[in-house]
């Protein structure tokens, strides 16, 4: 049974497709280039920036647009600003203003705020209301915010190697 796998095997091994040439020159496919990354994000924020000003109460647009102004522009005051408009549309759900405000706690946290920033936006979901889920949660991310700014600070440090002149090896 080996002998006749092995017969049947080796000229597969050898068969070329039809047409297909080996000398030919390969197809290069082109990659983004970081021109063609900054022309896609600033096309999206034009349309989004559009979006929102047809329709200014739109969660969804505005939603969009702070996400577009934290991860491209790296504006985090932007960001904040359409949250806090969101916040302050009548109609939010005691959910949305939880979500929405917890996402304002991670900006100010990843963009370098003070502790009392985000501590402040917390407080704030304990008092949407103190006996709710979202509560429970703002108090224990309160509890350990310092350790949480700290890990984004670390994130941002470029790493520091030291160098050794002694040979450690083993002992």
């Amino acid at each position: 049974n080996r002998a006749v796998w092995l017969d049947i095997a080796a000229p597969l091994n050898s068969i070329r497709l039809a047409g297909c040439r080996d000398d030919r020159p390969r197809l290069d496919i082109p990659t983004a280039s970081e021109e063609d990354t900054l022309l896609t994000n600033e096309t999206a924020f034009a349309q989004c920036i559009n979006r929102v000003e047809e329709h200014p109460d739109s969660i969804t647009n505005r939603e969009e647009l702070a996400a577009l102004y934290v991860s491209h522009a790296n504006e985090p005051v932007l960001a904040i600003q359409q949250y806090e408009y969101l916040l302050g549309m009548p109609g939010a759900t005691e959910k949305q203003q939880v979500a929405w405000l917890n996402k304002v706690a991670d900006i100010q946290v990843k963009s370098g705020g003070t502790h009392e920033e985000a501590r402040a936006t917390l407080q704030r979901v304990i008092d949407i209301n103190p006996e709710g889920a979202g509560a429970t949660r703002a108090q224990s991310r309160i509890m350990r915010l310092s350790i949480e700014i700290r890990a984004a600070n670390k994130k941002n440090a470029p790493l520091k190697l030291e160098r050794r002149e002694e040979d450690l090896g083993l002992m």
